[in-house]
C-alpha cells in the first residue's frame, strides 16, 4: 500500500482549498454576471412590453382611420352616384327644351325666308 506522508496530505488539503477558493471566486463572477443579465433581460422585457403596447395603440388608430375612409369612401361613392344620376336627367330635360327650342327656331326662320320671297299683305 502506498500511503501520503503528512506532508503530501497537507499539500493536496492546501491544493484543495485552493482549487475550491476559486470555484467560490468563479461562482461568484458568474452569479454576478447572472444577475446582470437577468437585469438586463428584465429592462428589455419592459420595454418590448412598452413598445408592443404602443405598436397596439397606433395599429388600433390605424384600423379605425381605415374604417371611417372606407365609410367615408361609400357615403361619397353614394352621393356622387346620386348626383350623376340627377344630372342626366337635368341634362336630358336640356336636351329636350333644346330640341323643342331648335324646331321653333327653325320654324320661325322658315317664316321669315317666306316673307322674303312674299311679303305678307297688309292691310293699307
Amino acid at each position: 500500500m502506498n500511503l501520503m506522508t503528512p506532508e503530501e496530505i497537507q499539500r493536496t488539503m492546501e491544493f484543495i482549498l485552493q482549487q475550491q477558493a476559486k470555484t467560490e471566486a468563479n461562482l461568484g463572477m458568474m452569479e454576478a454576471g447572472l444577475a446582470k443579465t437577468n437585469a438586463t433581460l428584465d429592462r428589455m422585457a419592459e420595454d418590448n412590453a412598452r413598445q408592443l403596447q404602443a405598436s397596439s395603440a397606433r395599429m388600433d388608430r390605424l384600423e379605425r382611420n381605415l374604417t371611417r375612409m372606407a365609410r367615408l369612401g361609400m357615403r361619397w361613392r353614394s352621393e356622387n352616384k346620386r348626383w350623376l344620376e340627377q344630372h342626366e336627367k337635368a341634362m336630358a330635360a336640356f336636351d329636350i327644351k333644346m330640341a323643342e327650342i331648335g324646331d321653333k327656331l327653325n320654324g320661325l326662320i322658315a317664316v321669315v325666308e317666306g316673307w322674303r320671297h312674299e311679303p305678307p299683305n297688309r292691310p293699307q
